[in-house]
């Protein structure tokens, strides 16, 4: 091989082909003798030839140079932040093993809640969290960032203005994303509020401890820093609509034809419930919203059609009002408050609670539904005897928790107990 295909040789290796000058085409053909292999008529139509592959990569070369390009805009290091497109189409799952699941997503919303022993991917219920500071003019946001495009046009009803959901209503401008197992925290900034926020979802994972790791339960955690040199004062609130009631559906939406449902009163919180119904033991399920702080609550929502309730609700985070209301069956929703102060520099919590309890199911296994045993129901209050209901899967968690009201008590009695067993866990210091 002569000494200027040695050169071009250790020029080649290793080197990206778009670096290659469009003047070596010809030694490159040259050394790989593609003119013998070839075989042209004359010299016409060999001139044609070449002229055709030279234009052949060059427009190779310059596709492979955007590719790579578009390439590294999207590349993600490993365990780096998420922002912008990136959170497109994350959802962080928090709920215990076998015991159902619901998401935070890379802006800070709720959805996938599954919590009745089968996978419901689309259910994002009307619920977040809020926050309105006093004397900023633009200080009333949802703890959320901008909400995702797919989400705008690609969902059921949308061109009727989405009304069961909360994408009309203020939020952050910037959201950014970061995944630690079983942590997920979203970084909230904004240029009309000076603070850094920071919302951490977990549930309890903890190595060798099965029965902790299995609980149906998960928690969000609201970091408020005062990044101003003065005090703050502002309401946190946390809202959500009755997701647990029985839902119909009619060519205008969704509608809720059937009873038993309502909103009762906890410690610092509030109870989305549904009762059985006559041979329906399945719709029995109860979903607890609660915190370990002091809080106000309003547990039943302004009663009207179209946008009226959602609008009454954001006038009443926008201006502040706090104000306590009694339970009733039948409330589309409620409302907790925290009003709390943060002076200059200081950073302060709160914490929500999410826990459930859904003892039925209709799925089987194996079993022969011809086969199965009519249900035995006290008229009642619609629900079966255990004879029936012990048919079909119950979750492991209704042998330990007899009701929503013992997984609520176990899960604020043990929340900082259980976060501190993981944070000391050998799986934990893998993360750091």
């Amino acid at each position: 091989m002569d000494q200027q295909n040695l050169a071009l040789d250790e020029r080649l290796r290793g080197a990206p082909l778009y670096h290659i000058h469009t003047a070596e085409i010809r030694h490159i053909l040259d050394h790989l003798n593609l003119e013998k292999k070839v075989k042209m008529t004359n010299l016409n139509n060999m001139k044609k030839f070449r002229s055709i592959l030279i234009l052949s990569a060059l427009v190779l070369l310059g596709s492979c140079s955007s590719t790579n390009d578009a390439k590294k805009d999207n590349i993600h290091p490993f365990n780096g932040a998420y922002s912008g497109e990136q959170l497109e189409r994350i959802a962080f799952p928090m709920g215990g093993m076998g015991a159902g699941m619901i998401c935070l997503e890379g802006n800070g919303c709720i959805s996938h809640v599954s919590v009745r022993h089968q996978p419901e991917v689309f259910n994002e219920p009307f619920m977040f969290g809020a926050i309105a500071v006093k004397g900023l003019t633009k200080g009333a946001k949802v703890l959320e960032g901008p909400v995702q495009k797919h989400k705008i046009f690609g969902g059921p009803r949308s061109g009727n203005g989405n009304a069961s959901k909360t994408y009309g209503f203020p939020r952050f401008e910037q959201a950014e994303f970061h995944a630690r197992f079983p942590f997920g925290t979203v970084n909230l900034k904004d240029s009309d509020i000076p603070m850094d926020i920071k919302i951490e979802g977990w549930s309890p994972f903890i190595p060798a401890d099965e029965d902790n790791s299995s609980l149906p339960v998960s928690g969000l955690e609201y970091t408020f820093t005062n990044l101003t040199d003065t005090t703050l004062e502002m309401v946190f609130s946390y809202h959500s609509e009755n997701f647990m009631r029985i839902r119909g559906e009619n060519v205008w939406g969704p509608t809720y034809p059937e009873g038993g449902n309502s909103i009762q009163k906890t410690r610092n919180g509030f109870l989305l419930s549904q009762e059985c119904f006559p041979d329906k033991p399945e719709y029995k399920g109860d979903f607890s919203i609660s915190t370990l702080e002091d809080a106000v609550m309003d547990y039943r929502w302004f009663r009207g059609g179209w946008y009226d309730a959602p609008t009454q609700l954001w006038n009443d985070i926008e201006n502040m009002q706090v104000q306590s209301d009694t339970a009733t069956e039948g409330s589309p929703g409620a409302s907790l408050y925290v009003p709390l102060e943060v002076s200059p520099g200081e950073s302060k919590t709160i914490h929500v609670l999410f826990a459930w309890h859904v003892p039925h199911s209709l799925i089987t296994f194996g079993t022969n539904t011809s086969e199965l045993k009519p249900p035995v129901c006290d008229p009642s209050t619609g629900c079966c005897s255990s004879e029936y209901t012990s048919q079909f899967y119950e979750p492991w968690y209704y042998e330990k928790f007899n009701d929503i009201g013992e997984v609520t008590q176990y899960w604020s009695d043990h929340y900082n107990e259980l976060r501190l067993k993981y944070l000391r866990s050998s799986l934990y210091i893998k993360y750091v």
